[in-house]
């Protein structure tokens, strides 16, 4: 008899940082139904804390947040992992400096309102 069986693929775990509680759940809500693990965070401070915590296939960041912009923490995030797909979020996508954006490692920006059409073809786009 044999006892080895597969194991289950491990869920994919995404990181939202939202200083709006009813962004983090909206967007916790549509990752979960793409099989996401996901965590939160209200802050780029508590974001950077979880990250060095775990693992993550990708992160979604607000831009503007009261302790630190989703630049700032991405460029932070930079520094450990070069790979990881960051997508910033924002209202305010038509003041971003492009070269800001680009130093900051940002892989996608997405709109406030954030498509969730959009946000999906995203995320399977990058074969997580």
């Amino acid at each position: 008899m044999d006892n080895s069986q597969a194991l289950p693929e491990p869920r994919r775990r995404a990181l939202v940082v939202d200083d709006d509680p009813a962004i983090r759940e909206f967007l916790t809500d549509f990752l979960e139904q793409q099989d996401f693990e996901v965590r939160t965070a209200q802050d780029g401070r508590t974001a950077l804390a979880v990250f060095h915590a775990e693992r993550f296939a990708l992160i979604l960041v607000d831009f503007q947040m009261p302790d630190m912009t989703g630049l700032e923490m991405a460029t932070e995030v930079r520094q450990t992992d070069p790979d990881i797909p960051i997508a910033l979020i924002t209202g305010l996508a038509h003041i971003l400096d492009t070269a800001a954006v680009v130093q900051a490692g940002i892989s996608r920006i997405f709109p406030k309102p954030v498509s969730l059409e959009e946000l999906s073809a995203w995320i399977h786009s990058l074969s997580l």
